[in-house]
């Protein structure tokens, strides 16, 4: 594990003690979860003592009973919802941003609950160590009774084993980015740091999390420990709505990674040169389906010479096949987006 690395400030927070938090959560359709979510962080912020703060959830178009959750919540927050039509979460986000006014922004999606000392860990931190400025939450995917769930909990430990090995306090730069997990999902920094990085963006409203987050790094390393910890509800207990959520994940790869800095450029490059001859050989010779069950074991196996146990290893390897079909997909229609938004860009008009 790496030891974390050291950082100087710029336009930073004032004093932790005096320092305020403004905690942002889009939400569309969250009905099941954001009660849970919002109970958790109140008690994170009372452990915390963090007395200037406020939270703001995004409603994001929601139809499904979140709306009159929100307007029942009884907890000692500084809660305020602000109503919005659906046009996703990163807009959500933005939005929320604008609202902001704390010293400090944790970004926190609906189906993540905090643990009750993270915040506390964080103020501690920051008045001890000021340096420390920007920091992910270390993320337990809860998987009991869900086997879709387990399928990313191995997804993770697999592509972030550095980290998840031997979890302890450490911090990556843009230099090691893609070897350690990130998200908006569980992410805390000054104010001032986020509003420069977006400001680095023609349309800071399309900016993913990886993108954003690899802004920062390449000025400020980012902290990871398990005392900022969370639990992320998957919430997905179905084949279909798994699928659609990998070809979701998929589509957002290219934005992500189709870039030399990458560690994933050239499998990516791979995948989008071979994967169209995968498809053409399957439908001139379909026997080779007759593999898939070799694909499911050849998985299985490979998760538990990983360290990963062996109900996640099995979901690992039943889930690969259809996982890669849903994820290759969205990973092509992000390609083509991708593809049109340069196009159009490399022919504006010179000014």
């Amino acid at each position: 594990m790496s030891e974390p690395a050291q950082s100087t400030s710029f336009g930073g927070p004032p004093e932790s003690q005096a320092a305020s938090l403004s905690v942002l959560i889009p939400t569309y359709n969250e009905a099941d979860w954001i009660e849970r979510n919002l109970t958790c962080l109140s008690a994170a912020i009372e452990r915390a003592d963090w007395v200037n703060s406020e939270v703001i959830v995004i409603n994001d178009g929601s139809t499904d009973g979140t709306s009159q959750i929100l307007g029942g919540i009884r907890l000692p927050l500084n809660l305020r919802v602000l109503n919005q039509t659906n046009q996703g979460f990163l807009v959500a986000r933005i939005a929320g941003l604008q609202w902001a006014t704390g010293d400090y922004v944790l970004f926190l999606d609906a189906r993540i609950q905090l643990e009750p000392n993270a915040l506390k860990f964080i103020r501690d931190q920051s008045r001890d160590h000021p340096e420390r400025q920007v920091w992910n939450g270390h993320v337990e995917i809860s998987r009991e009774s869900n086997f879709y769930a387990r399928f990313w909990h191995a997804v993770t430990r697999i592509a972030w084993r550095r980290y998840l090995t031997d979890p302890q306090l450490t911090s990556y730069t843009a230099a090691d980015f893609d070897y350690y997990p990130k998200g908006g999902g569980c992410f805390f920094t000054p104010r001032s740091i986020l509003l420069n990085a977006y400001s680095t963006y023609d349309a800071p409203q399309r900016v993913t999390d990886d993108e954003l987050i690899r802004r920062i790094s390449e000025r400020l390393p980012i902290f990871l420990s398990p005392d900022f910890g969370c639990t992320y509800q998957y919430g997905r207990d179905s084949f279909r709505a798994f699928l659609k959520h990998a070809f979701a994940r998929g589509i957002h790869v290219p934005d992500d990674f189709l870039n030399k800095t990458s560690r994933y450029f050239w499998p990516l490059v791979a995948f989008l040169l071979l994967s169209p001859l995968a498809i053409v050989v399957t439908f001139v010779r379909p026997i080779i389906l007759i593999a898939v069950p070799l694909i499911w074991a050849v998985a299985a196996a490979a998760g538990l010479k990983l360290g990963i146990a062996a109900k996640d290893a099995a979901a690992f390897g039943l889930l690969s096949p259809a996982f890669a079909i849903a994820y290759g997909a969205g990973i092509w229609k992000g390609f083509f987006l991708l593809a049109k938004v340069r196009f159009r860009r490399s022919n504006w008009p010179k000014t």
